[in-house]
């Protein structure tokens, strides 16, 4: 993981430094070419929920990351929420188009292997889990899910795209 901020040396709040900011309004258009290629290409499994470049330096937990349905057969808006800071533990809530809640849950990832990594929802009650397979390049992610209690899929062929802000 990288993590970009320009340190405010006036503060000594250490890490969680709540002047720092984000690089981002401070490079050329050449830098910006140049971070934007960079960042396409990172890999965390918070990426979920972080790091993203304009997340604020005081983020402050419960906080949640929506991400909502560009083009796919999946839910149209996925929220996930990382309770605490200390753990890889996350929950997830699906809504329909109409915002309407469908189902809650946590959820499990497992790290990339071979292929993608793998994300597992284990709705709250008690039915099958969804097993999946997901990447996320920048605000975009391609998730592709089983239906609950089936094996889980082997490629990204026909995901759902999701996008973020």
């Amino acid at each position: 993981m990288t993590h970009f901020q320009l340190y405010d040396f006036s503060s000594n709040s250490g890490i969680t430094n709540p002047n720092a900011v984000t690089p981002e309004s401070y490079l050329s258009p050449g830098g910006k070419a140049i971070f934007e290629a960079m960042w396409k290409t990172a890999a965390y499994n918070q990426e979920l929920y972080e790091p993203f470049t304009a997340n604020p330096r005081d983020i402050t937990f419960l906080h949640t990351r929506t991400w909502r349905l560009q083009n796919g057969s999946f839910p149209a808006r996925i929220d996930f929420r990382r309770p605490d800071p200390t753990t890889n533990d996350y929950d997830y809530t699906l809504f329909d188009p109409n915002d309407i809640l469908i189902e809650t849950g946590t959820v499990q990832l497992q790290p990339k292997g071979s292929s993608f990594p793998k994300i597992d929802l284990r709705p709250s009650d008690g039915e099958p889990s969804r097993l999946g397979l997901y990447d996320i390049v920048s605000n975009t992610m391609r998730i592709r899910w089983s239906d609950p209690g089936t094996a889980r899929p082997s490629d990204l062929s026909d995901a759902s795209i999701y996008t973020t802000r």
